[in-house]
């Protein structure tokens, strides 16, 4: 495919150029191997996005451990502009974490359908006192044959693995498993010096940054400032209107520049009408685009990844460049798949969004083929 008079954002200038892009099969190419030919007549060209956490998706939950569940979620996010995710685990009981891991081992994802990049293991090593939506009875300590059953139960899907780090066995837990998982910190109360301690033995990400963590305080920082120190510590943000206020958004585009990660941290009930909806075997209710528990906890947004990128921009103010890299390159690079996503470059896997002057998706390319 040949596609002609396009804005094409530039992942590595982070910028825009007027360019023709070809496609071969499935990745971007020099040149097209067959005579179609799309003018896109001055529309903008983005690189596919990547969720790399979220739960669910138009009443289907990770959790379910059904095939037809996550080719539905999969559809959903393809249609909405996400071309890759990660879903998330919940800090539920071993057997449903094994079922839930297995039945995303024999996912392969179809035309139409976001490919499945990982899983994001959100639990069961986090913190009782920052339990957030999570089942605090189900909570657990740093244990290693606990991710390495179920690393071998998703056939090594496993990508990110969420710790508090002032769990007992968490610093040796961290120490151990820094080069085979993208270790994050989240649901934790920690402290600055904690943190910044858990970062140099190998933690390099925050999940969902501020919630469920301890927040900046000018006298007690938190792990927010600790990831601030950590050169190559990356943040989650959930950038939907309801979790960061804009001014922290903007804060904290400031803060780390290059840094940060958007995800949209959905559930079930994303896509659908507010009423009573389930999450980690949890009810939430969803009232006014908001998710919570009966005790009022936020749980879970009811935003596609997509809807957190329009409110960056439109909202918070953000520069669209910065809020792209936030929703391609950074979750790609600690997905470990910049090699093949995340930019509009020669080789790599042809998924694209094609965007109006107004931000909104014209159509999505899945792997070289229009399917919106």
């Amino acid at each position: 495919m040949k596609i002609t008079n396009a804005k094409v954002f530039d992942v590595q200038n982070k910028c825009f150029d007027t360019r023709t892009v070809y496609t071969d099969r499935t990745v971007f190419s020099e040149k097209s191997a067959d005579d179609i030919s799309v003018d896109l007549k001055g529309k903008i060209i983005v690189p596919g996005f990547i969720d790399m956490h979220l739960h669910g998706a138009c009443g289907a939950d990770f959790l379910d451990a059904s095939y037809d569940t996550l080719s539905k979620i999969a559809s959903f996010l393809a249609k909405n502009g996400v071309t890759s995710f990660s879903p998330a685990s919940m800090t539920v009981s071993k057997d449903e974490l094994i079922r839930a891991f297995s039945n995303a081992k024999k996912f392969k994802c179809s035309e139409g359908e976001s490919s499945l990049e990982g899983i994001y293991v959100e639990g069961p090593f986090i913190s009782e006192k920052k339990s957030g939506a999570q089942k605090i009875e189900c909570i657990l300590k740093p244990d290693r044959k606990f991710i390495d059953d179920l690393d071998s139960a998703s056939g090594g899907l496993v990508r990110t693995v969420v710790i508090a780090p002032e769990s007992d066995g968490a610093m040796d837990f961290i120490k151990e498993y820094k080069n085979k998982y993208n270790l994050s910190l989240g649901h934790s109360s920690c402290d600055y010096k904690t943190a910044l301690l858990s970062m140099n033995a190998g933690i390099t990400q925050l999940t969902h940054s501020f919630n469920a963590m301890s927040p900046i305080n000018h006298r007690a920082p938190g792990p927010v400032l600790a990831a601030f120190d950590s050169a190559n510590v990356f943040a989650e943000l959930i950038c939907d209107g309801t979790h960061i206020h804009d001014a922290v958004i903007r804060m904290m585009f400031n803060l780390f520049t290059d840094r940060l990660i958007m995800i949209s941290d959905s559930m079930m009930a994303t896509g659908l009408d507010d009423g009573e909806y389930s999450l980690g075997g949890q009810a939430v209710f969803v009232k006014d685009h908001v998710a919570r528990l009966h005790d009022g906890t936020i749980a879970g947004s009811v935003s596609t990844l997509y809807d957190c990128f329009i409110h960056t921009v439109k909202k918070a103010n953000i520069k669209i460049e910065d809020a792209l890299i936030a929703c391609t390159k950074n979750p790609a690079l600690k997905l470990g798949i910049f090699d093949k996503v995340g930019s509009i470059d020669i080789s790599k896997r042809a998924d694209f969004i094609v965007l109006n002057d107004d931000l909104s998706i014209n159509s999505v390319c899945l792997r070289g083929k229009f399917i919106s």
